[in-house]
C-alpha cells in the first residue's frame, strides 16, 4: 500500500522533525528539522552563525546549558535544517526529543523526502513520481513512472480540463481503464511474488536454481527435502519477481509427520500472498496436485523434466489452466515459461505511454471521477489531481 502524502499549498509548512537515517548504530545520523520556526529554533540550540542555503557550520548543539552533541549543521532552505551529529540511536532519539519539546511534529523520512521534492516541483504528481521513482524494482518501472509527469496521467487530465463538453460514460469508461491498468502497473512498478506449489520432487527446487541462476535451494532425490520456505529474486523480462519455493504438498506425508504437515500450512499461508502460482507438476509421473482452496492467486501450470521425455511433441497434458513444459536441469523452455508469466500478469500487454495512478491519492481522485456525474464535481476531482489551487 502506498503512503499517503499531504499535499501542502502553505510557502512554509508546519514545524516538523524527520530522523533521515537508520535506526541502528552507525558513524554518523542526520535528522532534519523544517518548516515555521525552524530558523528560531536551530539558532537557539546550535548557538553558533547560522549557515547561508547550500552551506555547512559546524559547532555544538545545546539543550539549555547541556550541551547534546557536536554537530554539522547544513541549511536546504530557509526553513529547512539537517542536523548531522554522531549515530548512537540514543543520542539521535535526545535530539528529536528536544526538537518535539519545541513543537515540532515527527514525521517520517519519506514524508521529508516528499516535502523537499513537493518544493521543487511544479505538481504534485511531479513530486510523487520522483518520490515513487526512487523505490521502482526495475528500469522499465522508472520510465513507466516518469511518463505521468508530462503525459500519461498529467495530459490525461488536462485534457479533460481543457475539455468544454464532458461525455460523463467516455470519462468512467476511461477512469476504470486506468485503474484496471494502474494494478498491473503496479507489478511492473513494485515487483512481484511467485510461489512454487506442487507434489514432493517435481523438480521445484531445481526450478527455483535455474530461475536464481544459483544454488538457493537444497536440491535431492529424496521427496519432502523442502520442509521451510526458500527464496530467492530474479529478472523476468521488466519485471523484478521474488520466486518462492515451497514444501511439496503431500496428503500423506502430512497425516505421517507433524514436521510435514506444519511445512505444507506454511507453504499455502505463503502463496496466499503471491501474485502467482505455478503449478509444478513431473511430466513423466501421474502426480495427483492438491490445490488449497484458499489460494486465489492467479496460475499457470509448468511441466518439469522435460529432458526425460522420450517424445515432447507428443506432450499433451490436459489441465484448464495455461501450461509451459520446461527442464529445470538443461534450461530447455524456461525463456517460454518467462513470456508466459509476463502473459499471465498481463505484463506484456502494458503500454506505457498511456496513464496509471500510482499513489492512494491518485486512486482516490480517480475513484470518485469513475462513478460521479456531476460536472462540478468532476472538474473539482480533475482539479485536486493535477493540485491546481
Amino acid at each position: 500500500m502506498d503512503t499517503q502524502y499531504h499535499i501542502s499549498t502553505m510557502s512554509s509548512p508546519p514545524l516538523s522533525v524527520s530522523v533521515l537515517t537508520g535506526g541502528a548504530a552507525a558513524a554518523i545520523a542526520s535528522v532534519a528539522l523544517c518548516g515555521r520556526d525552524a530558523e528560531r529554533i536551530v539558532g537557539e540550540l546550535f548557538r553558533r552563525s547560522l549557515p547561508a542555503c547550500g552551506r555547512l557550520a559546524f559547532g555544538p548543539l545545546q539543550d539549555g546549558d547541556t550541551v547534546v552533541d557536536s554537530v554539522v549543521l547544513g541549511r536546504e532552505r530557509t526553513d529547512c535544517f539537517v542536523l548531522h551529529c554522531h549515530g548512537n540511536p540514543l543520542l539521535v532519539e535526545q535530539i528529536v526529543r528536544v526538537c518535539q519539546r519545541y513543537g515540532a511534529r515527527l514525521q517520517s523520512a519519506d514524508e521529508y523526502l516528499f516535502g523537499q521534492l513537493q518544493a521543487a516541483c511544479r505538481t504534485p504528481i511531479e513530486a510523487e513520481a520522483r518520490l515513487a521513482m526512487t523505490r521502482a524494482a526495475t528500469r522499465e518501472g522508472v520510465e513507466l513512472i516518469a511518463g505521468q509527469i508530462e503525459d500519461g496521467l498529467s495530459a490525461w487530465a488536462k485534457g479533460w480540463i481543457k475539455s468544454k463538453s464532458f461525455e460523463i460514460n467516455q470519462l468512467h469508461d476511461e477512469c476504470a481503464a486506468i485503474l484496471r491498468r494502474s494494478k498491473t502497473a503496479q507489478r511492473l512498478i513494485n515487483g512481484v511474488r511467485i510461489g512454487l506449489l506442487g507434489p514432493p520432487n517435481s523438480g521445484k527446487s531445481t526450478l527455483l536454481n535455474r530461475l536464481a541462476a544459483e544454488n538457493a535451494a537444497i536440491v535431492s532425490d529424496s521427496a519432502g527435502t523442502t520442509r521451510d520456505w526458500v527464496s530467492t529474486t530474479c529478472r523476468i523480462g521488466p519485471l523484478r519477481a521474488e520466486v518462492i519455493d515451497t514444501a511439496g504438498l503431500d496428503t500423506t506425508l502430512a497425516v505421517d509427520n507433524v514436521l510435514d504437515r506444519a511445512a505444507q500450512h506454511a507453504a499455502v499461508e505463503v502463496v496466499k500472498t503471491c501474485d502467482l502460482v505455478l503449478h509444478i507438476r513431473d511430466c513423466t509421473r501421474q502426480q495427483p496436485l492438491v490445490l488449497p482452496m484458499t489460494v486465489s492467486a492467479a496460475g499457470l501450470t509448468v511441466y518439469t523434466k522435460s529432458d526425460l521425455l522420450p517424445n515432447q511433441k507428443a506432450f499433451s497434458p490436459d489441465t484448464p489452466e495455461p501450461w509451459v513444459l520446461v527442464s529445470a536441469l538443461t534450461g530447455q523452455g524456461v525463456e517460454v515459461l518467462g513470456r508466459a508469466i509476463l502473459a499471465v500478469l498481463k505484463i506484456d500487454s502494458l503500454e506505457p505511454h498511456l496513464p496509471i495512478c500510482f499513489t492512494d491519492r491518485q486512486r482516490t481522485h480517480l475513484q470518485t471521477l469513475a462513478t460521479s456525474d456531476c460536472q462540478v464535481v468532476i472538474k473539482k476531482e480533475l482539479t485536486s489531481l493535477l493540485g491546481a489551487v
